[in-house]
């Protein structure tokens, strides 16, 4: 399955010095700051949305203060993948809700457009590519990112025409 890491410049340059999307790294989200919003160590979160990916990149920013945020683009055995428990354990979300897909990892996708691997991801390996968007570059970031908070087929088949046009023009970098 295509899916996507976006994190800001200054992680994105260790990202790439190392070649290593690391699952262990100090959170921005952690539960001491964000209570019930917080993000488990010990995973790498993916998303199968591009605008989504980069939503929640630029939150990122409002903390480090980078200008831009990078976005990694890599093919992952849907073996390794598993469902995102952080969005389900915030959002609350019920056992009867869960039961209406095959699998919460489903659910987490089609609800979400998240998932998350308990492994490090070698950009090498995965072949993985990557692009660069500045925040506030010809479209500005928070006009690209758009419809965050629907669900993946809602977002995937309502892009605006600026969102379609930016998504069509993305240069990416191979690792």
């Amino acid at each position: 399955m295509v899916l996507y890491h976006a994190t800001t410049a200054k992680r994105a340059k260790k990202i790439l010095e190392s070649g290593i999307i690391k699952r262990n790294i100090d959170r921005f989200y952690t539960e001491e700051l964000n209570g019930e919003g917080y993000s488990t160590d010990g995973y790498v979160y993916l998303s199968n949305e591009i605008t989504y990916a980069m939503y929640f990149a630029n939150c990122h920013t409002l903390v480090d203060k980078s200008e831009s945020i990078y976005v990694f683009k890599m093919e992952i055995d849907d073996s390794w993948l598993e469902a995102d428990y952080d969005e389900i354990r915030h959002e609350s979300v019920s056992k009867e809700e869960l039961s209406r897909y095959n699998s919460d990892l489903e659910y987490t996708l089609m609800q979400f457009m998240a998932c998350r691997v308990s492994n490090d991801l070698s950009l090498k390996e995965l072949s993985a590519e990557y692009c660069i968007v500045p925040k506030n570059g010809k479209e500005k970031l928070i006009d690209i990112i758009g419809k965050v908070g629907a669900d993946y087929d809602y977002t995937i088949h309502h892009y605006t025409a600026l969102q379609k046009r930016y998504l069509r023009s993305i240069k990416w970098y191979k690792i």
